[in-house]
Parts: C-alpha cells; structure tokens; sequence
C-alpha cells in the first residue's frame, strides 16, 4: 500500500495473508490509527466494507538534504505528501550548527496548534560533494561529551528511525532499471566519479547493503587527498582502476559500469582500461553509463516511511 486505498481483498492478495490473519492484523492498524477507512467502498462476500488506506496523520516524514552550498528540510505526512519545505543553513555548516536548525525546525512545526502529530523518521540525504563523516556533533549529556555522527545525534534527540543516504545512489538506481540492467542477475560494480567517488557492488542483480545505504564513498582512497590540484585526473584513471581490479578480487564481477562527469575527461575511460590491462589482464569490460535527474527526495521519504512502520534504526 502506498498512496491508494485498497479493499480487504487486494490487500489479501498482495501479501497473501489468510483472511483471519489479514482481519486480526487490520483491526490492529486500524486501532493503532496507523490505517484508516476511505469514503469508497467494495463488495466482499456479499457484504459493504469500505476502503482502507495508511493515515496520512499518523506521523511526518522529515528529510535533511545536506549540501556544500547549503541544506534544506522537507517535511512529509505518512502518504508522502509534501507538507513544508524550508532552507535550513546556506553553504557548508557544522554538524552541531546543522543539528540545531534541524532540531528548530521539527520544533517549530510540531508544535502548531494544527499540527498534533509526531516524527515517525528522519533521513539524511546527502548530495555528491557532502561526506557524512564531515558533520560530525559535539554531542554532551550530564555525564560525557561526544563526538558522534549526526545520524546518532538525531536519533538520540528524536527516538525514531534515521537513514543516512547519497541522491546519486536512486539516480544510479534508475539508469540501470532505464538500460534494463541486473534484470539477468549479472554481477556487477558501479563507480560513480562526480564530486565523490561512489561505489555500490551487485550480486546476482541485488544490490548489496553497505555500512551506511546503499552506496560507499571511497574519495580518500581515489583521489589520495588532491582532489583539488589540476593535474589530478590522470592519476585519478589509474586509482580508479586500482579500485576496480581490488573490487574483482572481492566479487566474481561480469561488468563494471562508470559514471560522472569526471569519465568524460579526455583520456580518461583508456587510462583506466590500459591500466586494468596491465594488473589484470582477464578482466571484466568496463563501460559507461549516463544517470537521469530522479526525485531522490520522494524515493528515499518512500524508504523512510518503511523504517518507521518497521522500527528500523
């Protein structure tokens, strides 16, 4: 269920539940006010029952975008509903700072007289140039100061579930369902080389969870602390291409896929193809691959809502 409501029998046969069970489990929801009737109704065994769908005022959804140049907040009802959004901080912001705004914001607008309903879950969406390891907070309680990431500190200060996430991972996400890729189960790395170098592995066409989503940031490691200075790019090919070949020693990878604009620097697909040919030979091929603008936002809020019904931190 998602944004329509669905009859007692759809939901049935979409989770393949008995109609005991399913019953028991909806008078649950329905008490609980997780799910709520619609005015629409259905026939079912010669009887009327209307329509259920989730509450959209059961909770909000608050989504943290991060940015160099600045960050944003996003707020959503449980029907992902876009409720307010609002610019938290302009250009790069400390963890602490960025806590406090967060922190002002979901205050300010829980505590409306129109608004009664609480957090459900927060997410962290950071953009290409951010690294989550950059807004670390100087977290204090009556016995200790810490420092902790602002995922921690957040679910410390809310006690809901908080997902951190990079937007290029849905783009990546979308260009391989667009070329019709891990639909035959192939094993497969992709690096993304924009502002930050960005990896996810696919292991018979099902992405692999990382430490923090879907997608691991090994910048460091690709552009050796320099990723500043001119002449990077050369030397970038020729570490990516260590990245690769120390990727296959891992996984039994039948492609690899490259994207960003960094890619498109001349010289740059053959350097990386030269060098993996000189480390190793027997290799899988290497090729590039175009990601579309997608609306990370309304995806990961989806993601979001699931971790609150879960409980998933």
């Amino acid at each position: 269920m998602s944004n329509d409501s669905l009859s007692r029998i759809e939901i049935a046969h979409h989770t393949g539940l008995s109609p005991s069970t399913l019953t028991t489990l909806i008078s649950e929801l329905l008490e609980e006010n997780i799910l709520i009737e619609t005015g629409r109704e259905t026939f079912t065994g010669g009887r009327r029952r209307k329509e259920l769908t989730i509450n959209p005022d059961h909770g909000v959804i608050v989504i943290v975008e991060v940015g160099r140049q600045g960050s944003s907040i996003h707020f959503f009802d449980m029907l992902l509903q876009k409720c307010e959004e609002k610019k938290l901080v302009s250009g790069g912001a400390s963890g602490n700072r960025l806590l406090s705004a967060i922190t002002t914001s979901v205050s300010s607008f829980i505590d409306r007289e129109d608004n009664s309903r609480n957090i459900s879950g927060v997410g962290l969406l950071f953009q290409e140039d951010m690294q989550d390891e950059e807004i670390n907070v100087m977290f204090s309680t009556s016995l200790s100061t810490d420092v902790i990431s602002l995922k921690d500190a957040l679910h410390s200060q809310f006690h809901v579930p908080v997902l951190e996430e990079y937007s290029i991972a849905y783009s990546i996400v979308e260009a391989l369902a667009a070329e019709s890729i891990c639909s035959d189960e192939k094993n497969r790395a992709h690096i993304s080389i924009a502002g930050d170098v960005l990896a996810s592995v696919y292991v018979d066409g099902k992405v692999l969870p990382m430490k923090n989503g879907e997608t691991i940031n090994l910048t460091d490691i690709a552009y050796d602390f320099d990723k500043d200075l001119p002449s990077v790019v050369p030397g970038l090919a020729q570490r990516v291409a260590s990245l690769i070949a120390l990727l296959c020693s891992m996984f039994s990878l039948e492609e690899v896929l490259l994207s960003g604009n960094k890619i498109h620097s001349s010289g740059f697909i053959r350097t990386v193809d030269d060098s993996l040919d000189v480390m190793m030979p027997d290799r899988p091929p290497i090729r590039h691959i175009k990601l579309p603008h997608v609306e990370s936002i309304d995806l990961f809020t989806e993601k979001i809502r699931k971790a609150s019904f879960l409980g998933i931190t």
